[in-house]
C-alpha cells in the first residue's frame, strides 16, 4: 500500500539550472584577463629595459650619439651607416688620426655590426683604417699575425691581437703600440674585449680618443647604464658615447619564437673580414 499521492504532474523547466552560462562567461573573461596580464608581465620581464633613447638619457649623463633601428635590407643598412659616419664627424665625436674603441658587455649588442660597417664607410671615403681585434672574433684565421692583413673591405686592414702577450705590457707600452699605427693609418678601430670578462678592456678604453659603448634594445638590461656610469666615473674614460642598437625594435612573441627555433635549427656561420 502506498501513502504517496501525485498532486501535480512533473514538468520540464524551459530554463536550465546548470550550467550557468553568464557565470561561466564572466569567470572565463576574468581568467583570460589574468593570464593575458601575466603573459605580458613575463614577456616584459624577459625583454631588455633599454628600449629607447629616453630611458638612457634619464639614467645617464653620457650622450647617446647613435641609435640604429632594426635594419632588414642591405640598402637600408648602407644608407644608415653612410649618414651615421657623416654625423660622427659633424659632431666631432671622431676625427682623423684618432683611436676609437668599440665596447660592449655581450657579443649580441651590435658592436661588431657597427664596427664593420663604420670601417667600410670610412674606407670608401678614402681613409686608411686599421681594425685591432682584441676580442679575436672577426677572422677565421687562428694564427696571430705580427703585421696587418688586407680585408675584403676597401682601405681597411686587420690585425688580431695576442692578448696573452699584451697582458704583461704596461699601459704606456699599450698606448705606444697603438699610437704607432697612426703613422700609417688615418683611424685605428679597436674591437674591445667584453667589458665584464676582458682582461684589458679598461686599458683599451683608457688609451682611446673616443669610446663607443653599445646597448641593445632587446638584450641590454637597464642596470647596464648605471654600470657604465660607475665605470666611467671610476676610470675617467674620455669621450664616451652610448650607441643604441635595434632602436624601437619590439617584435611580437611569435616572431621571437621563430627566431629562437631558427637559431637552434641552423648551424652558425662565422663571418670573417679576411
Amino acid at each position: 500500500m502506498s501513502f504517496h499521492r501525485i498532486i501535480t504532474p512533473a514538468a520540464i523547466s524551459k530554463n536550465p539550472v546548470s550550467p550557468n552560462r553568464p557565470i561561466i562567461i564572466i569567470v572565463c573573461a576574468l581568467l583570460g584577463m589574468f593570464f593575458a596580464i601575466a603573459l605580458i608581465t613575463i614577456v616584459h620581464a624577459l625583454k631588455a629595459r633599454v628600449n629607447d633613447v629616453e630611458s638612457i638619457e634619464s639614467n645617464s649623463t653620457l650622450p647617446v650619439t647613435l641609435h640604429t633601428p632594426y635594419l632588414k635590407s642591405p640598402e637600408s643598412l648602407r644608407k644608415h651607416f653612410l649618414k651615421s659616419v657623416q654625423n660622427l664627424f659633424v659632431k666631432e665625436v671622431i676625427q682623423d688620426k684618432e683611436i676609437v674603441c668599440f665596447t660592449s658587455a655581450k657579443t649580441n649588442e651590435g658592436k661588431v655590426l657597427h664596427l664593420v660597417n663604420i670601417a667600410e664607410v670610412l674606407g670608401l671615403q678614402g681613409r686608411k683604417v686599421l681594425i685591432l681585434d682584441a676580442e679575436g672574433i672577426l677572422s677565421n684565421i687562428e694564427d696571430i699575425s705580427e703585421s696587418p692583413l688586407k680585408t675584403k673591405l676597401s682601405n681597411v686592414d686587420y690585425l688580431r691581437l695576442d692578448i696573452e702577450k699584451f697582458t704583461h705590457k704596461t699601459l704606456d707600452a699599450l698606448e705606444t703600440y697603438t699610437n704607432q699605427h697612426l703613422d700609417k693609418y688615418d683611424l685605428v678601430l679597436i674591437n674591445n674585449e667584453s667589458i665584464t670578462d676582458g682582461i684589458l678592456s679598461n686599458a683599451w678604453m683608457s688609451l682611446s680618443d673616443c669610446n663607443l659603448v653599445f646597448l641593445d634594445a632587446r638584450f641590454s638590461p637597464k642596470k647596464a647604464i648605471l654600470q657604465y656610469n660607475l665605470l666611467c666615473d671610476e676610470f675617467k674614460f674620455s669621450n664616451v658615447h652610448f650607441v643604441l642598437n635595434r632602436y624601437q625594435y619590439n617584435p611580437n612573441i611569435i616572431s621571437e619564437m621563430i627566431q629562437i627555433v631558427k637559431k637552434f635549427m641552423t648551424k652558425p656561420v662565422k663571418k670573417s673580414l679576411i
